[in-house]
């Protein structure tokens, strides 16, 4: 990771491998979970968590992969709005 008072600048000349951005599934779990673990200012969830976050609240999470190495990942969660039976 980069900090603050680094720059960070690729030369012109090298080509890096693009990123793909895709639904995760549940076998993305341990990965994310250790992605996250690589910068202490973001809060860690459980591994079980991340587990539910890349299956049952998949459509709302983003995974980005680059060379097939998980390097980027957005979660969210959103309430499922149940509506009493007439």
């Amino acid at each position: 990771m980069v900090s603050d008072s680094q720059i960070f600048s690729v030369p012109r000349n090298v080509q890096l491998p693009r990123v793909t951005f895709r639904r995760p599934t549940d076998i993305h779990a341990a990965d994310v979970w250790e992605l996250i673990a690589k910068y202490p200012r973001l809060g860690r969830n459980s591994l079980y968590c991340e587990l539910l976050l890349c299956s049952d609240f998949a459509d709302t999470c983003v995974l980005a992969e680059r060379a097939g190495a998980v390097v980027g990942w957005l979660s969210a969660y959103r309430r499922r709005v149940t509506r009493p039976r007439a």
